[in-house]
């Protein structure tokens, strides 16, 4: 959506790589679902990665970071600001920020990380976005650094398997706002999302609680 509406932005994924990322946006571009880049089943699929590639803007810059530590990732921050005018960050995600030391709790190295975004965040003028990994208690794993650091702190929300609810439903509660009022996107009542099969992808369904 950034890279469609003409926002540069830097893209950090640590787990799924760029090309990955990738064939899920031709995928949701071009209304398929991604699996046939596995399959390769689907005869047309070289003429949609290619009017795709065509057609699609460039604002994406994406930095294939896998293990990568803060300062790899501060240092690939300036040089996106500095090379291609970026107005944000995405990182996926949180716990796989490599580096920390041999002394450092994970509590600890992933507040610091959190913290360090933060302060980025204000100082350059870009917005941070930062997907993270909850624990089986809901919290994120590894301690509150990210909530506390953060300006706002959504919770995805997901039926639970086997649900009478379809599973392609699912919701944001806002945990956390500092300066907004902590709006939901959706409810467990009348989910905000819903997972289209081509890509996949969330789709906004309108509803704000």
């Amino acid at each position: 959506n950034l890279n469609v509406a003409g926002t540069p932005h830097l893209f950090i994924p640590m787990e799924m790589g760029a090309t990955e990322i990738e064939q899920r946006n031709i995928a949701r571009e071009t209304k398929f679902n991604a699996a046939k880049f596995l399959t390769r089943d689907d005869k047309t699929l070289p003429n949609r990665v290619r009017n795709y590639a065509s057609n699609i803007p460039n604002h994406t810059i994406y930095e294939d970071m896998p293990g990568a530590s803060l300062d790899e990732i501060k240092a690939a921050i300036a040089r996106a600001k500095i090379n291609h005018g970026i107005k944000g960050i995405v990182l996926d995600y949180l716990q796989l920020v490599g580096g920390k030391g041999r002394n450092d709790t994970e509590e600890f190295h992933l507040r610091t990380v959190a913290q360090s975004l933060a302060d980025i965040a204000r100082r350059e003028g870009l917005f941070v976005l930062v997907a993270a990994q909850l624990n089986q208690d809901g919290n994120t794993r590894g301690g509150e650094g990210l909530k506390l650091a953060c300006d706002q702190y959504f919770k995805l929300q997901r039926y639970a398997s086997g649900s009478a609810q379809s599973d392609r439903g699912a919701w944001l509660e806002c945990e956390a706002s500092r300066y907004t009022l902590k709006t939901n996107v959706g409810s467990e009542e009348r989910p905000g999302l819903w997972i289209n099969t081509n890509g996949p992808h969330f789709e906004d369904t309108g509803y704000i609680s």
